[in-house]
């Protein structure tokens, strides 16, 4: 998938990755990155996103971590960035990027917290009151107020192998009451993953909501008009249809 969409936008990156490869300037196993056109497309994307009033955050995994890129990235509008696990995070720390999202995908390791919240990310997703609990405490010894989110799942909702938690929806509402409650910790928001399906086929509209995204949807409105919270964060990152088969 990949090498087609590269071939059909922009195959002068490959054939200066051959060339440079056939003279020995580029070694094997290298990532090659065109920041011209890093450039230009967050700036398309930051320039749409204020559009519709979105806030864009930049996934580094997906750039295998590079500094160089995401400053690339942000410095053309993107807002934000997401640390899909703590090494993705230990990289950003180290280059001084700052942290906009971590523990969406990956729960972050107990014993890594501490660590992870003295970065000031802007918010930790959490799967469990645990895991709360641990942000609250991590929080508290820093004196830092921490803003997470709480991953909601229902039925019929669509989640790769190994990725699937967080609190059912007809629980949500009561995480949201305990996790808020707990010191040094405000709810700000819920995610799940995928949330967005994007299509390349022509006959589509590109951009189509999976089950997901109604879960976090109607689990944000009942627990704002229950609990009186404003909740004003709706994380819904998306994917491909063309990557690892979902489940239901």
């Amino acid at each position: 998938m990949l090498a087609e969409r590269m071939l059909a936008t922009n195959p002068k990156l490959i054939d200066a990755a051959v060339e440079l490869n056939q003279l020995g300037a580029l070694p094997a196993n290298s990532f090659l990155f065109d920041l011209d056109v890093v450039a230009e497309n967050a700036r398309m994307q930051a320039t749409e996103a204020q559009r519709l009033g979105l806030t864009t955050y930049l996934m580094t995994k997906q750039i295998a971590r590079n500094p160089m890129v995401t400053r690339t990235a942000l410095a053309n509008g993107i807002d934000k960035t997401v640390a899909v696990d703590v090494q993705c995070a230990r990289m950003l720390a180290r280059y001084g990027i700052p942290i906009g999202h971590i523990g969406q995908i990956n729960q972050i390791p107990k014993h890594q917290i501490d660590w992870a919240v003295a970065q000031h990310p802007d918010v930790i997703t959490v799967y469990s009151r645990q895991a709360a609990e641990w942000v609250s405490a991590a929080a508290a010894k820093i004196g830092r107020l921490q803003h997470v989110l709480v991953r909601v799942w229902d039925e019929g909702d669509i989640f790769f192998d190994g990725q699937e938690g967080g609190f059912r929806a007809e629980e949500f509402v009561d995480a949201v009451r305990a996790i808020d409650a707990l010191p040094n910790l405000v709810v700000v928001g819920a995610t799940s993953f995928p949330s967005m399906e994007y299509s390349f086929d022509a006959a589509r509209f590109p951009v189509q909501p999976l089950p997901n995204f109604a879960t976090v949807r109607t689990a944000l409105e009942r627990a704002r008009a229950e609990l009186g919270l404003e909740l004003p964060e709706l994380n819904a990152p998306g994917a491909t249809p063309r990557s690892p088969p979902c489940k239901p």
